[in-house]
């Protein structure tokens, strides 16, 4: 693999860049590893409550007016499906 390399400039290179790559690859891989760091001003607030601000809901309408959608049906119980190529022309779908 040596003899590979002798004489050959663009070999030499890539095999350069390469390892320069792996070696960043490594350093990337373990500085993404580590613990998040917590800044100075915040590790002194340990104190401190923290607040969600949660919307008011506003009063809904009765149930009562509401009472349309169960006095109509959403489906028909007497409707039947519409089946293609009974017409009176007597052509079918192939």
């Amino acid at each position: 693999m040596i003899k590979w390399f002798e004489g050959n400039p663009v070999g030499v290179t890539l095999a350069s860049i390469c390892g320069g790559l792996l070696v960043i690859v490594l350093i990337l891989g373990v500085v993404w590893s580590l613990p998040p760091s917590v800044p100075a001003s915040a590790s002194d607030n340990r104190n401190t409550v923290l607040a969600l601000d949660v919307p008011e809901l506003n009063d809904s309408e009765p149930l009562e007016a509401y009472a349309v959608i169960t006095e109509r049906p959403v489906f028909n119980e007497s409707r039947q499906p519409v089946i293609e190529g009974d017409g009176a022309d007597g052509e079918g779908d192939d």
